[in-house]
């Protein structure tokens, strides 16, 4: 529960260090003894302040520096892999700190390594600034590290700062000492002269004010209320995360000891979800000697979850109308999140759209306008394509928010769905019956403050408010949410929980992912499947409806033109070679998942989707036409690999008609041998190629009775192979 105190902004007194400021020195929190420590952590994005280990932060200043401390109990085992300025950062145990002043956001991310990421207002340093120096150290079960930064930096003494713990592992993301939901909530930092031990004390106790009252209040925290009522539905023994949680509950001990028992009873739960959860064993089956399929062996059918984000654009469609190219790669489905980013000048997709006026009666069909919607829609149906609607707005990166904010009233936000629903599926209003099975309600509600400006509890109360009008009306949809910008297990929890206390129902869970790393997005299927049947959600489908490949940093592609030209069109960017293969390899390894739907982002938008700037097709494109012609040969064989760099999709259509999709992602060979087993002979051999120089043009191919070669250059290519089984 958001308090006016959690709102407010204390200060932070940052003395004099007393100590020597030689940096190996500095990493014994002995010499802190007369700085206040900050202790109030919480986890991201939540009113939830309750932390998974003991993280402390403490700031000094001495000879116009200022230093910054930071410690953290617990030690996940993760080599930091933060070395260069792009990679891996975001994989880390790390300490990001926020520092403004006059405006001016200066970032730094480091590491135990002693490795250091610098910003200013959210553009990378090609080098930190001069003066900067940083050391880490690991320690047995903990990490920790200081930063020494040049005051003259900034241009005030007045500064404000934000911590943050990033702590990558599954129970959550990160944590950050903050005191609202603002993007940065910064607190006010100011230098004074050296303190005594005793003013220390004070003020620290003074600046963990606000921690100290979640500590005291543990009742109202309705998040940790939503985690236990899912975790009582649990087949796992949870007898003593619920022990701790009462006895802090009944608020019979000191604060010292209450702030014990929380800090225990979130280790407790984190070894609980590890327990839930174990490592996941993605190691694929090899076998020596040449790639095979065996078309004697079945196994099943190709399940078409190549879904999309954005269908064929209409605005600008007499100059540019890309429905054969659209329809050509076989998408099952569109989900129209942003579909006015893609359509400039029309008012389509978004409820802030359709139902224009907030004040107007929603029962009421002029108040409603359809038309452009109707067009995007039928437009996209019409090229085979099933929609997903996602019920709310667009996000927004503009300074000021207009739409991506939580509605006023979630019970008229409902109705007004429910009118839109009505329409599409009822007839309703001049309408259709067009059997939308899927409605989403929302869009990454934790990405604040683009998408939304409350905490998750508040956006769990919207859903729960939603789903159960909206199912009242329509019991054939299926209606789901969370949408996270990436898989949280907590938020997953804590929503799970949520929907059992409202009855509300929840027929699918999504979320986002963007990366590079292939074993990645095969795990996180099966971990999300392990936590729902854990919990008793097993009818609960899987969508992981926005993904895209992301070799790089956020940042990076933000920070300069010339490094978002790099990132967006070399082979190894989102638009090149590297990006083609990935598509491929995940959509033939989720063959094997309990992944039920994905979406890629995005068909449109020229940036990232299927086009270059220019509206040519790119290698996105000519991946997606692969996959989509494999599935005219839906009747899935049996393969084996011996390169995990090599990916196989094999199938045929139960007429003669076979086809073998071959995705070689960042592989170095420059031959390709394929077996063909389970039938006597093939014929009407024909092999196309997609690499860094080619677009699934005809290639050269050597036959030897049932084995097949190919020649490839090094690095990622895809080949897809059609022939006639004799």
């Amino acid at each position: 529960m958001t308090t006016e105190a959690s709102r407010s902004n204390p200060t932070y007194s940052a003395p004099e260090f007393r100590g020597e400021t030689q940096m190996n020195a500095l990493l014994d929190p002995a010499c802190w003894i007369h700085v206040p420590r900050i202790r109030r952590f919480r986890i991201r994005q939540t009113d939830n302040f309750l932390t998974a280990g003991d993280m402390t932060a403490m700031a000094a200043h001495k000879d116009g520096m200022i230093y910054i401390y930071a410690e953290c109990d617990r030690d996940d085992g993760i080599i930091p892999e933060m070395r260069e300025r792009y990679t891996g950062w975001t994989l880390d145990n790390a300490l990001e700190i926020f520092i403004e002043s006059n405006g001016t956001v200066r970032q730094f991310v480091l590491n135990a390594r002693g490795a250091l990421c610098c910003y200013n207002n959210e553009i990378l340093q090609e080098a930190p600034p001069e003066g900067i120096r940083v050391k880490g150290r690991r320690e047995t079960g903990k990490w920790k590290l200081v930063i020494a930064i040049p005051l003259s930096l900034f241009e005030s003494p007045d500064l404000n700062f934000n911590l943050r713990f990033m702590l990558p592992d599954t129970f959550s993301q990160y944590c950050e000492m903050n005191n609202g939901t603002e993007k940065w909530p910064m607190a006010p930092l100011r230098t004074v002269p050296a303190m005594t031990h005793e003013e220390c004390m004070k003020n620290e106790r003074d600046f963990n004010s606000v921690y100290r009252n979640a500590l005291d209040n543990p009742a109202s925290d309705p998040d940790m209320a939503n985690l236990l009522k899912v975790a009582g539905r649990c087949k796992w023994d949870i007898t003593a995360i619920q022990t701790l949680y009462t006895s802090i509950c009944a608020r019979s001990s000191t604060p010292e000891k209450r702030e014990k028992e929380y800090v225990a009873l979130r280790k407790e739960y984190s070894r609980f979800l590890r327990k839930l959860l174990p490592e996941i064993n993605l190691k694929m089956e090899l076998a020596p000697g040449p790639l095979t399929v065996d078309f004697s062996i079945s196994k099943g059918r190709i399940r078409a979850i190549n879904g999309t984000n954005l269908g064929p654009r209409l605005s600008g469609q007499t100059l540019d109308n890309f429905n054969d190219r659209f329809k050509a790669l076989r998408f099952s489905c569109m989900r129209t999140h942003d579909a006015p980013l893609d359509n400039p000048g029309m008012r389509l997709g978004d409820t802030s759209l359709i139902f224009a006026n907030w004040h107007d009666d929603p029962s009421d069909p002029q108040n409603y306008y359809f038309e452009q919607t109707d067009d995007y829609l039928l437009n996209t149906i019409a090229q085979g394509t099933d929609i997903v609607y996602r019920l709310g707005v667009s996000i927004e990166h503009s300074i000021k928010k207009y739409a991506a904010v939580a509605p006023e009233d979630y019970a008229k936000f409902a109705e007004i769905c429910a009118g839109v629903i009505r329409h599409y599926n009822k007839g309703w209003a001049d309408g259709y019956h067009l059997n939308i099975k899927y409605w989403e309600v929302w869009n990454e509600p934790d990405c604040v403050p683009n998408m939304w400006e409350k905490s998750m509890n508040d956006y769990y109360e919207m859903y729960a408010v939603v789903a159960k009008r909206l199912k009242s009306e329509f019991p054939e949809i299926r209606i789901g949410g969370l949408v996270t910008t990436h898989l949280n297990q907590e938020y997953i929890m804590s929503f799970l929980g949520k929907c059992i206390t409202e009855n509300a129902p929840v027929d699918f869970i999504s979320w986002h992912k963007y990366g590079a790393v292939v074993r990645d997005f095969v795990a996180e299927p099966f971990r999300a499947r392990a936590l729902l049947d854990a919990f008793g959600f097993r009818q609960t489908e899987l969508h992981l409806n926005e993904w895209h490949y992301l070799p790089c940093s956020w940042s990076a592609i933000r920070s300069t033109s010339e490094s978002r030209r790099y990132w967006l069109t070399a082979s190894e960017g989102m638009q090149g070679i590297d990006s083609g293969v990935f598509n491929t390899t995940v959509l033939t390894r989720w063959q094997d998942t309990p992944l039920d739907l994905s979406n890629y982002y995005a068909t449109g938008l020229l940036t990232w989707g299927l086009r270059d700037v220019y509206g040519g097709l790119n290698k996105n494109y000519y991946s997606f036409l692969a996959f989509g012609k494999m599935l005219s040969c839906p009747e899935r064989a049996a393969v084996t690999t011996g390169d995990e760099n090599i990916t196989l999709l094999a199938g045929h259509d139960g007429k003669g008609d076979a086809a073998v999709l071959i995705s070689c992602f960042k592989d170095g060979k420059t031959e390709i041998e394929l077996e063909i087993k389970g039938i006597p002979s093939i014929s009407e051999l024909k092999a196309q190629v997609l690499d860094a120089s080619r677009n699934l043009e005809e290639t050269g191919i050597s036959v030897a009775g049932n084995r097949i070669a190919l020649k490839k250059e090094p690095g990622s290519a895809i080949f897809l192979l059609t022939f006639r089984l004799q």
